[in-house]
């Protein structure tokens, strides 16, 4: 009889994306008959109060303070730093209560800070660090992992040269939920969704807190000189909901404009789209590849963000907007020459890794067979 191993998924709410990665390594974790999946917001875990505080903070410094988030980020950029090894000491007693609760096979961090507190421990089960970007960084690098998964093959080649043995680190793309690997007729799914079916759509999210200069963007669709529809997505952000409804019923649009909070479908919005404006968090443009939607990404967190607009420009599946009034030309001169839209949307399909979250796991729990072996 195969034993069924537990797999422990820690992670953090410090940026929504961490948290989308583990539940979707969590959902592919439901298909193996072998494989037991928990995930835990282990800074919550760990103290509620501070997990609000430093998720405040986070949010804060990139919205209102980018240039001191950028200067953390990059006095961090090296190998050993003191902030590294303060983090991986954070929570150590807690970590250790719930490596003893749990006895999980083997765990798997999806932030950098329980991946540093995960590698102070020696165990039986394999440790795994999933980095959630497309651009390395030495804060997820720490001794005692087993196994590291990675976006693409130039990030394996940046962890070796830092000293990670090669058999260690699997090149699997970011984890997202297998949801956004459907296809869908675009003309009926636009149907469902309360859309012009014939009319090409622009969708502006901003992350899941609706962090970005929203206000301005959707202000400035009114200047696109081509027939469109607009469908903007504030996700948690409700205030902000309420301010550009108010902006919606207060000026004259030329084109439908949907206004949306939280959707839990975003997949669905997604793959009845031709364009999405964005910041470029690492599971956003993850999501976009696999649905083959090319992105325009406007005033990126500087840092990782930066990293991933690279990557999107590299593959050529998305264009970066250096000012949110340059957007309608931008938007225009794409709408007419669609079959430079049809060349983007290939080019994110052809870089996309859907499979990656189920890749993950699958690692991982051969890694556990294999010690037990």
């Amino acid at each position: 009889m195969t034993s069924r191993h537990k797999i422990l998924v820690l992670t953090t709410s410090i940026g929504a994306g961490h948290i989308r990665a583990a539940q979707a390594i969590e959902d592919a974790g439901r298909a193996l008959s072998n494989c037991e999946v928990k995930v835990i917001d282990f800074l919550r875990y760990l103290s509620p109060a501070l997990s609000r505080a430093t998720e405040e903070a986070y949010y804060a410094a990139t919205k209102h303070i980018p240039r001191a988030y950028k200067f953390l980020y990059d006095l961090e950029d090296r190998p050993a730093t003191k902030l590294k090894s303060i983090q991986a000491k954070v929570g150590s007693g807690k970590m250790f209560r719930l490596l003893m609760e749990e006895k999980p096979a083997a765990v798997i961090s999806t932030h950098f800070m329980p991946a540093g507190c995960i590698s102070e421990f020696d165990y039986a089960g394999p440790k795994a660090v999933v980095l959630t970007d497309y651009v390395p960084h030495p804060i997820w690098l720490y001794r005692n992992i087993d196994l590291y998964f990675v976006a693409h093959e130039e990030m394996k080649e940046y962890l070796v040269k830092s000293g990670i043995a090669a058999e260690k680190v699997h090149v699997t793309g970011i984890p997202i939920k297998q949801e956004f690997s459907q296809r869908f007729d675009r003309i009926e799914l636009r149907k469902e969704l309360g859309l012009a079916p014939e009319l090409p759509v622009i969708l502006i999210t901003s992350g899941g807190h609706g962090i970005g200069p929203m206000k301005e963007m959707l202000l400035s669709m009114r200047r696109v000189k081509m027939p469109a529809q607009v469908v903007v997505i504030t996700g948690s952000n409700e205030p902000l909901r309420e301010q550009l409804q108010a902006i919606k019923a207060e000026y004259d649009f030329p084109y439908p404009v949907t206004i949306l909070g939280f959707v839990a479908d975003i997949h669905r919005w997604m793959a009845a789209s031709d364009l999405l404006v964005s910041k470029a968090g690492g599971l956003t443009v993850s999501e976009a590849l696999a649905v083959g939607l090319p992105m325009l990404v406007v005033r990126p967190t500087p840092g990782q963000e930066d990293g991933n607009t690279d990557f999107l420009l590299e593959r050529g599946a998305g264009i970066f907007v250096q000012d949110v009034e340059r957007l309608p030309m931008v938007i225009t001169g794409l709408l007419r020459a669609p079959r430079r839209i049809e060349g983007m949307a290939a080019a994110a399909r052809e870089a996309a890794k859907p499979d990656a979250a189920a890749r993950i796991i699958e690692t991982v729990c051969a890694q556990c067979a294999h010690k037990l072996a």
